[in-house]
């Protein structure tokens, strides 16, 4: 997924995903943004994967920052303290 907004999404740029379950049990990705005002990322969208036959079909997105606090998410990422879990756009991790 990070690999296709890359390609298709520049100003993603700097961007990161955490991975979280969404509608049940599916998978999903919470986007942080580089906030404009410092180095901390700052919520975006939450991204919900549709799967058919193991692939996915279609990417639902959220773009919401309020859901955040629905998933127990943080309300922003100090980009110096960042989980190895965490998908950086940039480095394509």
């Amino acid at each position: 997924m990070a690999s296709f907004y890359q390609l298709t999404r520049s100003h993603c740029a700097g961007s990161r995903l955490i991975p979280v379950r969404a509608n049940g049990n599916s998978p999903a990705y919470a986007q942080y943004v580089p906030s404009e005002h410092d180095t901390a990322l700052i919520p975006w969208s939450i991204h919900l994967l549709e799967i058919q036959n193991g692939k996915i079909a279609h990417i639902h997105q959220f773009a919401d920052p309020d859901l955040f606090d629905r998933f127990g998410l943080p309300p922003r990422l100090d980009t110096n303290k960042l989980l190895d879990s965490i998908i950086d756009f940039t480095n394509n991790r």
